[in-house]
């Protein structure tokens, strides 16, 4: 009796199929990273920390973002009473809240453009 009836080449072609299939099903995301996925475009859900599975070829991870403190330098221009312009050098630290992933890459533009 034969293990792979379509002999060892079909067996082979099977198990990279398979394969290849459970690599796109499962992603894994960081600890203080959220990711958005979207199913036929349109969203879909929020993945949290850990193993994730998604539908392959209908769901698919579009943005994975950092929960993490981010700082980001800023340039403020300014003028002083004797009409001089002055650039102060700013930092701003900012961060996204776990619950407004959504939000934050649908609604709000890249702070770092």
């Amino acid at each position: 009796m034969d293990i792979f009836p379509w002999g060892l080449a079909g067996g082979a072609i099977a198990l990279a199929v398979f394969a290849f299939l459970v690599s796109q099903m499962v992603f894994t995301i960081h600890t203080k990273q959220a990711a958005v996925i979207e199913k036929f475009g349109k969203f879909e859900r929020i993945a949290g920390p850990g193993l994730n599975f998604k539908v392959p070829f209908i769901e698919k991870v579009v943005y994975i973002e950092d929960l993490n403190m981010q700082l980001m330098g800023v340039p403020v221009m300014s003028k002083t009473k004797d009409d001089a312009t002055v650039t102060v050098p700013v930092r701003v630290q900012y961060y996204v809240l776990p619950g407004k992933v959504k939000e934050a890459y649908y609604e709000l533009d890249d702070p770092e453009d």
